[in-house]
């Protein structure tokens, strides 16, 4: 599990866990943080680990109201969208390798 904190701050703005296999899990960005770049952070470092680590690909399960975001960086749609506990999501990967 990772956090990502903003200089100088005692609190997380960010988080994501990084699971075997390359899935990327529980990205999380604080509401007030959101447009300041800390989502990207977080991916950008999920996949610099992903790729030491010798993975070649990640994939993560977003809600779907979260899709274009994953677009713009890279990701790809799998599959059809489905509901996890009420909410609908779509499973994405990328290529990083």
């Amino acid at each position: 599990h990772f956090g990502v904190k903003r200089q100088g701050e005692e609190y997380f703005v960010g988080s994501f866990i990084l699971e075997p296999r390359g899935l990327l899990a529980q990205v999380a960005v604080d509401k007030e943080a959101r447009s300041e770049g800390v989502g990207a952070y977080i991916l950008s470092q999920a996949e610099e680990i992903a790729d030491e680590l010798g993975w070649t690909r990640l994939s993560l399960y977003a809600h779907t109201g979260s899709r274009e975001f994953y677009l713009k960086h890279g990701f790809d749609t799998v599959g059809q969208p489905f509901k996890a506990e009420g909410i609908p999501h779509i499973r994405m990967e990328k290529k990083i390798r």
